[in-house]
């Protein structure tokens, strides 16, 4: 028969176990948790167009990502395009960078509703600014003011002029497949006009080239195939001629193709969780910034 001082210090014995599970399970979680912290800071989503920039003679890119799983979740980082090594991280931040550019020395990142910050392009050190600071909408080639109309052609957005050369981004106005059109930006005369993609007509998906780019007279765009894959397609701006096309790798996850930015050696693909940067003469792929798949 068990006494009631037995009965207590069993008890008693009994809660101390249970204490200690509690404990080692709490630790577990808290050393699981930071775990998921480090590790998931890898899985992030680019949020801002890399602003291009040229340092010591070397073109260097900033832009700006959410990472999953930190309290500030929002960073801008840099890094060296020929190497793709990064040279600086600065975050976190509360709010997601708006918009990112470079002027002289200096990287600006703009929020979206609560004001700018500068940083050192070398070394990302925050730096004193006065005043606002508004980043300009700059493209490589410039947004047409006015653009022609032409027969059978629906335009994505304004067309992108580089000195005499021009192309508008589009779509056939009946089948709403992916369609480029060249043309003299004096006269608004068409020189070519090419169905982006390569493949049957009915395997491109609709609509899928709304990001386009100019640069140098060569002329860069993509569209989707019916197995969900993006294409990239480079076009000799004022022939027409097909330089060169390529696919992108397949990454398991929502993915679009938000943005495009050239310049005269580089392409930079912004996509949902990478930024793809490419050899703009050859299609080359260099290399890949960001998660291309969730683990």
């Amino acid at each position: 028969m068990v006494t009631g001082r037995e009965a207590a210090r069993r008890s008693g014995a009994h809660s101390v176990v249970l204490g200690i599970l509690a404990a080692a399970a709490l630790a577990c979680f808290i050393l699981a948790l930071r775990w998921y912290v480090q590790t998931s800071f890898r899985h992030h989503q680019w949020k801002a167009l890399p602003a291009v920039a040229e340092l010591d003679g070397r073109e260097v890119f900033v832009g700006g990502f959410t990472a999953f799983g930190e309290k500030r979740p929002h960073f801008v980082a840099a890094y060296d395009t020929g190497s793709m090594e990064r040279l600086w991280l600065f975050g976190g931040m509360a709010n997601r960078p708006h918009r990112i550019c470079v002027e002289g020395s200096s990287v600006f990142v703009v929020h979206s509703d609560v004001g700018s910050l500068a940083l050192d392009l070398r070394g990302g050190q925050l730096r004193e600014v006065e005043g606002p600071v508004v980043c300009p909408s700059r493209r490589r080639a410039e947004a047409s003011s006015e653009q022609p109309v032409f027969d059978g052609f629906t335009p994505n957005e304004r067309a992108l002029t580089d000195g005499d050369l021009a192309v508008a981004n589009g779509r056939s106005s009946e089948t709403a497949v992916p369609i480029a059109i060249g043309y003299d930006p004096s006269t608004g005369n068409e020189r070519w006009r090419v169905a982006v993609g390569t493949v049957d007509p009915d395997d491109v998906t609709p609509f899928s080239n709304e990001q386009c780019a100019l640069a140098r007279g060569r002329f860069v765009t993509h569209y989707r195939d019916a197995s969900g894959l993006w294409h990239l397609v480079a076009l000799d701006a004022r022939s027409g001629e097909r330089s060169w096309e390529t696919e992108l790798s397949d990454i398991f996850a929502v993915d679009k193709v938000a943005a495009l930015r050239l310049t005269d050696r580089y392409l930079y693909v912004l996509r949902t969780q990478t930024v793809d940067v490419f050899d703009a003469a050859t299609g080359e792929l260099l290399g890949t910034v960001g998660d291309e798949k969730y683990e």
